[in-house]
C-alpha cells in the first residue's frame, strides 16, 4: 500500500515537471529591487508552477539554491518530508519548484509578461550579451545577461567579454580619477591608524580635527612642526 501511494505521488509530481514557471511583473520588480539592497553573498530564486516564489541567500551558491528550493517547496506547495516518502520529497528529480534565477542574471527575471511583443522579446532574450554597469549589482560591474537584463541595470551592451572588460577598466579608471580629485592632504595632531599625515576627503579631515593642505609636502611640513612643538612641550 505504501509503495502504491509513493508511486501515485511520483506520478503527480511527474505530471507537473514540465509545467510553465511564471512570475508576475510586479513580483519580478520586487525581487530585483531587493537584490539591489544586498551586499556580499549569492542569491537564488525558486519558483513554483503556481507562480509562488521564494529566495535563498547565503555566501555559498549551493546553500542559496538549497534554501530557496526548501522554502518554495514548503511554503508555496506545502510539501514536507514524512516517513518513508523522504526520498520522494527530497529528490531533485521530482521537485516541483525550480531555480529560475541566480544573482539577477537570468533572462527569465527580466522578461515582461502581458505585452503583444512578448513572444519576440522572449525569443531575442535567449541570446545573452556582455553588459557593463556604472553601478554595482551584486558586487559586480561586468555581467553576462540578456539585452533586457542589461537595459534593466542601465548598462552598456557589448558582443564580447574582452570589449566589456575594456569598458569596465575605462570606467574604473574614470571613477578613480574622479575620487582622487576630491582628496586632500591632512595633518593631524593626534595619531589615526598610527599616522599623522593622511590623504582623505575634506570631511574626513574635519572628522579627525585635522588641518587641510593641497600637497603632501605641505602636510608633512606641518606634521614636523607639530611634532617639534609637542617635543618641546614635553621637555618642559
Amino acid at each position: 500500500m505504501k509503495r502504491l501511494f509513493a508511486l501515485s505521488v511520483l506520478l503527480v509530481f511527474g505530471s507537473v515537471a514540465y509545467a510553465d514557471y511564471e512570475m508576475s511583473n510586479s513580483d519580478k520588480s520586487k525581487y530585483l529591487d531587493w537584490l539591489k539592497t544586498i551586499g556580499a553573498g549569492d542569491i537564488a530564486l525558486a519558483v513554483a508552477p503556481n507562480g509562488c516564489w521564494r529566495r535563498g541567500e547565503s555566501h555559498s551558491m549551493y546553500q542559496s539554491r538549497r534554501k530557496a528550493l526548501a522554502k518554495c517547496k514548503e511554503e508555496c506547495l506545502h510539501i514536507k518530508k514524512a516517513g518513508n516518502l523522504d526520498e520522494v520529497f527530497g529528490s531533485n528529480q521530482w521537485s516541483t519548484c525550480k531555480i529560475m534565477d541566480v544573482n539577477g542574471t537570468s533572462a527569465f527575471i527580466y522578461e515582461q509578461r502581458g505585452s503583444s511583443s512578448s513572444s519576440s522579446t522572449a525569443s531575442s532574450s535567449k541570446n545573452s550579451i556582455w553588459c557593463v554597469t556604472s553601478s554595482s549589482y551584486n558586487n559586480k560591474y561586468l555581467h553576462q545577461v540578456t539585452r533586457a537584463g542589461c537595459a534593466g541595470m542601465v548598462g552598456k551592451v557589448f558582443t564580447s567579454k574582452s570589449l566589456a572588460e575594456a569598458e569596465y577598466k575605462r570606467l574604473k579608471g574614470a571613477i578613480s580619477v574622479s575620487s582622487a580629485k576630491n582628496l586632500i592632504w591632512c595633518a593631524t595632531s593626534s595619531s589615526y591608524y598610527n599616522k599623522y599625515v593622511h590623504q582623505v576627503t575634506r570631511a574626513g579631515c574635519a572628522g579627525m580635527v585635522g588641518k587641510v593642505f593641497t600637497s603632501k609636502s605641505l602636510a608633512e611640513a606641518e606634521y614636523k612642526r607639530l611634532k617639534g612643538a609637542i617635543s618641546v612641550s614635553s621637555a618642559k
